[in-house]
C-alpha cells in the first residue's frame, strides 16, 4: 500500500508519497494536497519514493508518468502539449519553477535546473537548464 507522509525537518515541510495504491485513499490524499496548491490528477502514474521538497504550487498532468525516486520542488508544472504527456525517469530531481511539457522523456539520473522550460527529450545522466532547456553538463556515473 502506498503511504503519504508529511514531515518537518529544519523548519521545512516535506511530502513523501510512496506506494499508495488504494483509489479511495488516493483521492482523499490528493484532495488534501490541493489545499496546498498541489494538483496530481493521476497518482497511479507515480512510482515509489516520490518526494516533494517544498509542497506548494505543483501541477502534474493526467497522463504524465513519474518513475521511482523523483524529487520535485515548489512551483513545478508537468503537463501536456497536443495531448502528449512527459515521462520522467528514475532518480530525477526537478528544481523550482521548472516547466516540463509535451510528449518528451527525461532520462534517468537527470537534474532539471531551476526555472527551466523543458520542451525536448533530456538524455540520461544530464543536467539541463534554461529557457528553452539545454544540456549544460553530463553526470559521470
Amino acid at each position: 500500500m502506498k503511504l503519504l507522509n508529511i514531515f518537518t525537518y529544519n523548519g521545512r515541510t516535506s511530502i513523501y508519497l510512496s506506494l499508495l495504491k488504494r483509489k479511495k485513499m488516493l483521492k482523499l490524499v490528493c484532495s488534501k494536497l490541493k489545499k496546498r496548491g498541489i494538483y496530481i490528477s493521476n497518482p497511479l502514474n507515480i512510482g515509489n519514493n516520490f518526494t516533494v521538497g517544498h509542497p506548494l504550487s505543483i501541477v502534474i498532468g493526467d497522463k504524465a508518468i513519474l518513475r521511482d525516486n523523483v524529487k520535485i520542488y515548489h512551483c513545478v508544472t508537468i503537463g501536456q502539449k497536443d495531448n502528449n504527456y512527459p515521462v520522467i525517469g528514475n532518480n530525477v530531481t526537478i528544481f523550482p519553477h521548472s516547466i516540463i511539457i509535451g510528449g518528451i522523456t527525461i532520462g534517468d539520473n537527470s537534474i532539471i535546473g531551476a526555472g527551466s522550460v523543458v520542451l525536448k527529450d533530456v538524455p540520461p545522466n544530464s543536467v539541463v537548464a534554461g529557457n528553452p532547456a539545454k544540456v549544460i553538463k553530463t553526470i559521470d556515473k
